[in-house]
């Protein structure tokens, strides 16, 4: 059985796939591999309403400072590729 890892583990890797030059999203710790949208910011929609949303970071990857936010943490969310 293999430990879960490290929340340094976890933003070591994220850095390592942002400095590859991949963008990188939070997934949900459940397993799902859904966004954990808790994380990601909110954008407007087509009718103005603000919506949580992963698309900024198809075009272009997050800060550190979001990888911090996101990873350095008891229990961090996955890392999922968009």
């Amino acid at each position: 059985m293999s430990k879960a890892p490290s929340p340094h583990d976890v933003l070591t890797v994220a850095r390592r796939y942002i400095a590859a030059g991949l963008s990188i999203l939070p997934i949900a710790v459940d397993g799902s591999k859904r966004p954990a949208w808790q994380f990601l910011p909110q954008v407007p929609d087509e009718d103005g309403e603000l919506r949580y949303s992963w698309k900024p970071y198809e075009e272009a990857p997050p800060t550190d400072c979001e990888l911090v936010e996101w990873f350095d943490r008891p229990n961090p969310p996955g890392i999922g590729i968009p």
